[in-house]
C-alpha cells in the first residue's frame, strides 16, 4: 500500500511518466492529468465508460484498446456499436 502510494504520488508530480495498474484502476484512482489509457482486454460498454473517465480530465486524452482478431475484435466491435448507440441516443433523446 505504501509502495503504491508513493508511486502515484511520483506519476502526479511527474516523475514517472507511465503507470501500469490492474483492473483497481478503472475505479479507484483519480489523477486527473491521465492523457492515455490503453486497456490489453475488451470489455462491456459500461466498464469501458468507467474506464475511459479515468482520462481527459485535464486535458484531451486518447483510449488504445488491443484486441486479438476474431472473437475479442468482435465483441469490441459490439460493444463499440451500443456506444456508438448510447451517444446518439444522448444527443437525441427521442431517439430511444
Amino acid at each position: 500500500q505504501k509502495e503504491q502510494k508513493a508511486v502515484l504520488d511520483a506519476f502526479r508530480h511527474g516523475s514517472l511518466n507511465t503507470v501500469v495498474a490492474t483492473s483497481i484502476g478503472e475505479e479507484g484512482l483519480d489523477i486527473p492529468a491521465v492523457d492515455l489509457i490503453v486497456f490489453f482486454d475488451v470489455v462491456d460498454i459500461i466498464r469501458t465508460i468507467q474506464r475511459m473517465g479515468r482520462t481527459g480530465r485535464a486535458r484531451d486524452g486518447n483510449v488504445v484498446v488491443l484486441a486479438t482478431e476474431g472473437k475479442e475484435a468482435q465483441k469490441f466491435k459490439t460493444e463499440y456499436d451500443k456506444y456508438e448507440y448510447m451517444l446518439k441516443s444522448l444527443g437525441d433523446p427521442g431517439r430511444v
